[in-house]
Order: structure tokens, then C-alpha cells, then sequence
């Protein structure tokens, strides 16, 4: 493999030398951003790392963690216009708490009961993952940076969140309150000789597929009509 020198020299000869700089500087600095393009992704990590570690234990807030900046603009970018919102509840943490990889946080009581009762902020340290949920009525809603992660086959996939058994005690007993409503309704369904879909369906949302059935329908029509 030709060092980055090497490969500039290839270009250098008598004619074109401010050319050939001007090649060697873009050349240069392309190798020089592939080759330290993992090493800023790690360094990202222990900065992070560096700062919640020695929280684990102690009140997030009043040592300053969501104003760290490092920590403060990630949320914000994928928080979007829930930053502000979010922040509300997460300012009533009092504990930062790690399970394995996971640095999180969790909400102790809500000053924004319009938005959710409760939100967690979990840090990924394996994937470099921030991710919030929010828990309304129950149910929960998750929002979570989008991070690309190298997976045991070499494929590129998007990262899925993962959470504290706290967190992920929600999840799953929203997924089987999910499961038990779809068994109940597909029994209703079933009972009364329907499609069990159209029970699960809102009334606008039958309306919406009639009208677009039958707007469809006069299409072919016309077709059919103009046909020769």
C-alpha cells in the first residue's frame, strides 16, 4: 500500500506543480479523514463516557449533565420541538443509574401531565445511542437518535434502542395489552361474522378506504369507456 507522500509524488513532474499540490493537499486529506473518521466516533463515546460515570449515583441535574454540551445538543437535534417538553420531566430525576451498558435516567413525577406522565433518557455506551420515552396514559412512545451500527455479518443497519429493565417492563406490558385488545377484537370480529381488520379500523379510517375504493372504481370506469 503507497503511503499518502508516495501517492503524491505520482503526480509531481516538471509541468502543472501548483496542479499537482492542489491534488496532493485534497488527496491527503481525504486519507486522513477515512483514517480518523472511527477514531472521532470512539473519542465521542468517551467523552460522553467520561462524564456520566462519575454521576452514576448522584442527582443528574444538579451536577449539570443535561448542560454539558455535548450532551445538550445531541438531545436537542433529536428531540426536535419535544426538547423543551421533555426537559420538564427529566429535570425531576434525582438519580443517575447504570445497568450495563446503559446510563439512564427516569423521570420521579410530571409538570407536563398534557405531554406524558412519565420519560426516561437512556445513553447507549456499545452504540453511542440517546434515546427518551415517554409514557402517556401507559402507553409509550419512544424518540431515539438515528445511529448506524456495523452488525456480525459486516451489514450496516440502523441501531434499535435498548432499555433498563424499568423501561422495558413498559414496553412490555404495552406490547401484550396491544396483543390482548387484537385477540378480543378479532374475537368480536369472528363473532360477528366481519372482518376482524374492520374492527381494529377507525370509522374515519373506513370512510377514507370506501371513498378511495370507489374513486378507483370510477377510474376503470372512464378507462373502460374511452377504451376504442
Amino acid at each position: 500500500m503507497l503511503l499518502p507522500v508516495q501517492l503524491c509524488r505520482q503526480f509531481i513532474h516538471p509541468t502543472g506543480v501548483q496542479l499537482k499540490k492542489a491534488v496532493c493537499v485534497v488527496l491527503l486529506s481525504v486519507l486522513l479523514t477515512a483514517c480518523l473518521g472511527g477514531l472521532v466516533a470512539q473519542a465521542g463515546t468517551q467523552v460522553i463516557l467520561a462524564i456520566l460515570k462519575p454521576l452514576v449515583g448522584l442527582d443528574p441535574n444538579s451536577n449539570g449533565l443535561f448542560q454539558q454540551p455535548v450532551i445538550k445538543n445531541r438531545m436537542k437535534g433529536f428531540l426536535g420541538d419535544s426538547y423543551e417538553p421533555v426537559m420538564q420531566l427529566l429535570m425531576t430525576a434525582n438519580t443517575l443509574q447504570e445497568e450495563g451498558p446503559l446510563f439512564y435516567v427516569v423521570s420521579r413525577y410530571t409538570p407536563v401531565p398534557q405531554l406524558a406522565e412519565k420519560a426516561g433518557f437512556v445513553w447507549n455506551s456499545d452504540t453511542n445511542q440517546m434515546a427518551v420515552m415517554l409514557i402517556t396514559g401507559g402507553s409509550p412512545t419512544v424518540i431515539a437518535e438515528r445511529v448506524l451500527i456495523k452488525q456480525a455479518n459486516q451489514k450496516i443497519a440502523e441501531a434499535v434502542p435498548e432499555w433498563p429493565v424499568e423501561l422495558q417492563t413498559i414496553l412490555d406490558e404495552d406490547a401484550l395489552k396491544k396483543k390482548a385488545a387484537e385477540a378480543a377484537a378479532t374475537a368480536a370480529a369472528n363473532a360477528l361474522g366481519v372482518d376482524p381488520a374492520l374492527i381494529q379500523k377507525t370509522p374515519a379510517q373506513i370512510a377514507e378506504e370506501q371513498l378511495e375504493a370507489e374513486l378507483q372504481q370510477e377510474l376503470q370506469e372512464q378507462l373502460q369507456q374511452q377504451a376504442p
